[in-house]
């Protein structure tokens, strides 16, 4: 597992790093989606290709370095360096923004080479840090701005955190922090059982009624990605075909124990830009019919391929989400099976869309967009340069193009197009389902209270003890 603070936007590595050890320029209340200054104080557009930030004077870093222009300039630049291949680097920012430039202590530009209208939501999930060493390479030793400070991971088995007492803001309650890492969600109810631990999160479906569990809505969306360039992917009858034979209503109902929804795009309805009108119905007999006249036409669709995710995905047990798929796609003809990957090589895997030593897949993943507006989802997914899209179409580029450039309902009928665009043109994401989440919180002098980003990070600072 990454530990490097330019990875940290996924669950598995986020839950401890954001907000705790690393913190953003601007950060995103969520119960009222408004924007807040973090390490950023206040933020303009300056031109339509430039954003300034002023900084919040006095923070320093965990090794004691200060917090200036420079260095946040170097660490957004480290980002953006495609050769580091960071998480935040196609997830959240991407090939658009071009630089960040030190004005001078306390002032950053970030430019970009067409106008980002929502540049500010992105930063609240780039969490600054500075690199241990060399610059060019990963670091496993966090340095961030954040309430708590790294002291050690433990590869598959802990990370331990202590508060910074220099820390520029309010000091959390708790002085040290450990999170054991387990991938098996029944062992982490059977630790929180055991008063083993204090809060276990990503909890499956048959402990969501345990002692001390909590329900709660998130945004985010198990949905896969098609090698669309490698046979026998590359006709869209047969990635259509994909789509047609995932029934999500059991999906929820087996996997999730009907915590969840049905899916008809990768980002949830409360976001900017859902497509009201694209669905993505189940129908088995049509998935069938698409198949065998792909047949008739000479594609082999009967090739064996791999449907990708991870053990214990989204709060689920072992295979269980994978395995589903690949069930619900042997019932109309598919030849499929399960591949399990580890952190590191699941992200390389997202990485790596339709390259051939791989053979074709359905990779799956879980995309969260807690920011609120599609234009990050759809460019991060879906871009010509993105590291994860495994499509370059020039049409839906320039719909983003134009939908970043755009505020207000066009820029909402923008992204719901660009939705439309790839569902009937495309078919190269196919969402499955929007997820809900359980925590079990046991200790009765702990309270926390979930939102919307708590499948994705836990702010131990908003963690209180009676």
């Amino acid at each position: 597992m990454s530990m490097d603070l330019c990875d940290a936007s996924s669950a598995r590595n986020g839950m401890f790093m954001t907000e705790n050890i690393g913190e953003p320029l601007v950060d995103v209340n969520f119960k009222t989606t408004e924007l807040e200054p973090k390490l950023a104080t206040s933020w303009k557009q300056v031109d339509p290709n430039t954003w300034q930030f002023e900084l919040r004077q006095g923070v320093t870093f965990h090794n004691g370095a200060p917090l200036n222009a420079k260095a946040v300039a170097d660490w957004v630049n480290r980002i953006l360096d495609p050769k580091l291949g960071c998480w935040l680097y196609g997830s959240v920012l991407d090939d658009n923004v071009k630089e960040a430039v030190a004005v001078d202590d306390d002032t950053v530009n970030i430019t970009t080479a067409s106008p980002d209208m929502i540049l500010p939501q992105r930063l609240a999930f780039v969490m600054i840090g500075l690199a241990d060493g060399d610059q060019g390479k990963k670091t496993q030793k966090p340095i961030g701005t954040g309430p708590y400070k790294f002291v050690s991971y433990q590869p598959g088995a802990e990370v331990k955190v202590e508060r910074f007492e220099k820390y520029w803001g309010k000091a959390p309650q708790f002085r040290q922090v450990t999170y054991p890492i387990r991938v098996e969600s029944s062992v982490r109810s059977a630790m929180s059982a055991a008063g083993e631990v204090d809060i276990a999160t990503m909890i499956a479906n048959q402990d969501a009624k345990a002692k001390g569990a909590v329900n709660f809505t998130v945004g985010e969306t198990i949905y896969f990605r098609i090698d669309v360039n490698l046979p026998p992917f590359n006709d869209i009858r047969v990635r259509r075909a994909l789509s047609l034979a995932i029934d999500r209503a059991t999906f929820v109902k087996n996997v999730y124990g009907g915590l969840g929804e049905p899916a008809n795009a990768i980002v949830v309805p409360t976001t900017v830009g859902y497509p009201d009108d694209v669905t993505y119905p189940y129908d088995p007999a049509q998935a069938k019919a698409l198949l065998d006249e792909a047949r008739r036409d000479g594609v082999n669709v009967g090739a064996p391929f791999k449907v990708v995710g991870w053990a214990g995905m989204r709060g689920s047990n072992g295979s269980e989400v994978p395995d589903t798929i690949v069930a619900m796609l042997k019932e109309v003809g598919f030849n499929a099976t399960t591949q399990l990957l580890e952190t590191e090589s699941m992200r390389n895997r997202l990485g790596s869309a339709n390259d051939p030593k791989f053979g074709p897949a359905v990779v799956l993943n879980a995309h969260g967009n807690s920011l609120g507006d599609a234009l990050v989802s759809l460019r991060g997914k879906l871009g010509c340069k993105a590291p994860q899209s495994p499509v370059c179409d020039d049409q839906l580029d320039a719909l983003l193009k134009q939908a970043a450039e755009t505020a207000g309902d066009h820029r909402a009928d923008l992204l719901a197009q660009a939705f439309r665009y790839e569902h009937d043109k495309l078919v190269a994401l196919v969402p499955v389902a929007h997820m809900a989440d359980t925590m079990i919180i046991t200790n009765d002098r702990v309270s926390y209270t979930p939102n919307l980003a708590s499948s994705e990070r836990l702010d131990i600072s908003e963690v209180s003890a009676k």
